[in-house]
């Protein structure tokens, strides 16, 4: 059974330079799809042509919320434009990102506010980032009543993994989860309905073990579906069944991916 990895940075990533030819072709032979996630409207062509050249690569547009400053009167109708291409699946990444810094915590709000709106008029799920910001990303989620999405690299607990749900989102787990102190997510995990589950890379970021401080490749997500298995008594197939038939049903991939 080939794999889903509902969030990746091949195609926008440095790290993939000197190789991304290679990589794609190895990609194609293992999985069933991937979505590739803009961070600013830089990203936006070169996600549109991956899409346009590989049948298993999907996208999302959007802006980070590190690139909030980017954001200008012309976004939101760019973003729209890219999302009548029927490969362009989502709005993302988006979100609220305190760790680095705060100072523009109020623009981040207005613009994240803003693209879940927009993802919500337009009938796109919202791939949603979140650092040390997750309060208040749930209390705009709120405010935007009806938006489908995820919140990738979920990283909380179990009490904002249930206000998460509640408000009708999915969970997104990665590589952090086969790390022997994965911190609160464990619970989250394990709390969370195996519906709203979805697996993911990050990549190239938060490789899984055996593969910690390397590059990380959408393909890995091998290692995280079978812990993610191992942990919920499924068997490896049952898990990435599970998880591949979230992903195509979250971003509406039916038919379109075999």
């Amino acid at each position: 059974m080939k794999m889903i990895d509902s969030h990746c940075h091949v195609v926008t990533s440095e790290a993939y330079e000197a190789d991304r030819q290679e990589v794609m072709k190895e990609l194609e032979l293992k999985m069933e799809a991937i979505i590739e996630c803009a961070s600013s409207s830089v990203d936006f062509e070169k996600i549109a042509g991956a899409v346009g050249s590989y049948g298993f690569v999907y996208g999302a547009v959007g802006v980070h919320p590190e690139e909030a400053e980017s954001w200008n009167g012309e976004t939101p109708a760019l973003i729209r434009q890219y999302l009548s291409n029927s490969k362009i699946v989502a709005v993302g990444e988006i979100g609220l990102d305190y760790y680095w810094r705060d100072d523009d915590a109020a623009l981040q709000r207005d613009i994240f506010l803003e693209q879940l709106l927009l993802a919500k008029d337009t009938e796109k799920p919202a791939i949603i980032h979140s650092r040390s910001s997750m309060d208040d990303v749930l209390e705009i989620i709120g405010k935007a009543r009806g938006a489908r999405g995820v919140v990738h690299c979920f990283s909380e607990g179990k009490e904002h993994a249930k206000k998460a749900l509640d408000l009708g989102m999915y969970l997104g787990f990665g590589g952090v989860l086969t790390y022997k102190k994965p911190g609160d997510m464990m619970d989250a995990f394990m709390y969370a309905p195996l519906d709203r589950i979805l697996l993911e890379t990050d990549s190239p970021y938060l490789s899984p073990v055996p593969f910690r401080g390397r590059r990380n490749r959408p393909d890995y997500v091998e290692h995280t579906v079978k812990k993610m298995a191992e942990l919920r008594g499924l068997s490896h197939e049952d898990m990435l069944r599970i998880t591949n038939e979230n992903a195509k049903r979250l971003f509406s991939l039916g038919d379109e991916v075999q």
